[in-house]
């Protein structure tokens, strides 16, 4: 009886400590779990600051022109490289393109928020270069900049961030590509207006045009 007695406590003791056992690994989870969780929220908030800085606040661009062809019968044929710059003046990947004309015309989208949201630092206003277009190419056929060829992701290459997880960049840019392109969406969202500006400049080989962003929410352009 008594080994009998010893087997069943040492079974107990087992059982104890497979409960214990099974008890820290559940924890464990929870705890990985719990910060996966955190640490992608983390990450979205903090992408999503990085993009709003990039995207809201006074910016400048830089349009060269580096060089114009000029073929008998012909429309002149302009390529521009297109590069912004972030607020301390780091710049951000050029795009290069090549476009007929030479009156070249630099678009951009205004996305303004409800004055409540903004109040409340829940949205800010975001200036976001459309595209570029000439006196030879209609607008609604202008070249993209942060679509088509330049967008990897959905994300626009020029905005990618290298340190922070490239789904969570994807789910920002999913909520800005709609606040951009579907109007029901925008509005649910509490945003109060789009609208475009363009500004333009008859360009000429070598020349390089600075595209400022002024504190009143006008474009601006000088060579």
């Amino acid at each position: 009886m008594k080994w009998m007695s010893r087997a069943m406590a040492t079974a107990r003791r087992a059982l104890a400590l497979l409960r214990t056992l099974l008890g820290v690994a559940v924890l464990a989870l929870i705890l990985v779990g719990s910060y996966w969780v955190y640490h992608l929220a983390d990450e979205k908030q903090r992408y999503e600051r990085y993009l709003y800085n990039v995207l809201g606040e006074q910016r400048v661009a830089e349009a060269c022109v580096l060089k114009q062809e000029r073929r008998p019968d012909q429309p002149v044929q302009t390529t521009l490289r297109f590069q912004e710059f972030r607020r301390h003046g780091e710049a951000l990947s050029p795009i290069t393109l090549t476009l007929p004309g030479e009156e070249i015309y630099i678009d951009a989208l205004v996305t303004v928020f409800d004055s409540e949201a903004v109040r409340a630092g829940q949205a800010k206003s975001l200036y976001f270069f459309r595209r570029i277009f000439t006196e030879r190419v209609p607008p609604d056929q202008g070249v993209p900049l942060y679509r088509g060829a330049h967008v990897h992701d959905e994300i626009p290459l020029a905005y990618r961030h290298s340190t922070i997880e490239r789904r969570v960049q994807r789910r920002v840019w999913e909520h800005l590509w709609s606040l951009i392109e579907n109007p029901a969406y925008a509005d649910a969202q509490g945003v109060r207006t789009h609208f475009g500006q363009a500004v333009y400049a008859r360009m000429t080989p070598g020349a390089c045009y600075t595209v400022t962003v002024q504190n009143h929410g006008g474009l601006l352009l000088t060579q």
